[in-house]
């Protein structure tokens, strides 16, 4: 089974983690030029993970639910598990949560 992690759009958590890079690194800063390229960095590390696939926030298509999206443009099947990963007003502070992807309902005939 795979583990698909929703994330905040790249700009916002490019930003977050600037910031606390800043932290770490005193005298230094990430423009928000660089925020997508933090982000990237984030989701490649992750999906150095066996059966680790991160999808941002923005390349969720909007028309339809995010178990739909997530199987027809990402490749989700049942039984993969989803955490959508959202921003809260602090930094550092994540809002989880976890769900699976279900097999779609039987249709009747």
């Amino acid at each position: 089974m795979a583990t698909f992690y929703v994330m905040p759009p790249r700009p916002l958590l490019g930003q977050r983690f600037g910031d606390f890079l800043s932290g770490m690194f005193p005298d230094q800063s990430w423009r928000s030029g660089d925020w997508a390229d933090l982000a990237e960095s984030l989701a490649n590390a992750a999906e150095g993970h066996a059966g680790v696939y991160v999808v941002f926030a923005e390349d969720l298509a909007e028309d339809v639910a995010a178990q739909e999206a997530l199987q027809r443009d990402f490749g989700a099947e049942p039984g993969d598990d989803v955490i959508e990963v959202r921003a809260t007003r602090t930094l550092g502070d994540w809002n989880i949560r976890r769900w699976q992807i279900e097999r779609p309902a039987r249709r009747a005939a």
